[in-house]
């Protein structure tokens, strides 16, 4: 297998509706997006582009529902021809901060497997990743309730990149870090250590090409 190419990453966080800056693609492309919430209870508008069509993933939905908790969901886009454009989510109302992250990947057979907390936070630091096929890459995005502090935090396994550790004040703080080639398939345990919160959390395997 051929691992997949992390072409580009753009992400929002902030008050109410986001936008990115803009983002490239070409057909082929698989294109991954997570949005997060400080309030489970309150869900962002799904990902939006022109020239892009965004598909809710199944199961990945997690904190949905309930005030207690943060939320976050994951949505993907193939598109059929190249193109750039902002990516956006609409507000979730009341004022809440939200986030959105987008990814942009060359080369990958599609969206694998994938773990999440479910509906409700969890203080897990780590969720195990079984992933199905060799050279996958990995994203991730843990949203902490408690908004608690990122000091002494740290991803494991070691990430390629580590895209967020934002204490938002005493609203939410977030995390989002991707995941180069992990070699031959099987599960690890992808996450952060040295700090504590509840959690959402998703981690999501993209897959290599023959």
């Amino acid at each position: 297998m051929t691992a997949p190419s992390l072409i580009q990453y753009a992400d929002s966080f902030g008050a109410n509706a986001r936008t990115t800056s803009s983002v490239s693609w070409q057909a082929g492309d698989l294109i991954v997006a997570i949005t997060g919430d400080e309030l489970g209870s309150q869900a962002p508008g799904a990902p939006a582009a022109t020239g892009l069509t965004f598909t809710a993933v199944t199961g990945a939905l997690c904190g949905g529902g309930s005030g207690s908790y943060t939320y976050g969901n994951a949505y993907t886009a193939s598109p059929s021809v190249s193109g750039t454009a902002t990516v956006s989510s609409a507000t979730a109302g009341g004022g809440s901060h939200q986030g959105l992250m987008v990814w942009v990947w060359r080369g990958s057979g599609g969206l694998g497997n994938i773990a999440v907390t479910g509906a409700a936070g969890s203080t897990a630091l780590t969720l195990s990743l079984t992933r199905s096929g060799a050279n996958s890459c990995v994203v991730g995005a843990k949203f902490d309730w408690d908004a608690n502090s990122t000091t002494g935090y740290g991803w494991t396994p070691t990430v390629a990149n580590d895209r967020e550790h934002t204490q938002d004040g005493t609203r939410w703080t977030y995390y989002v870090a991707d995941w180069g080639d992990q070699g031959s398939a099987g599960t690890a345990s992808y996450g952060l250590t040295g700090v504590s919160g509840l959690f959402s959390s998703l981690m999501l395997e993209i897959t290599g090409t023959a």
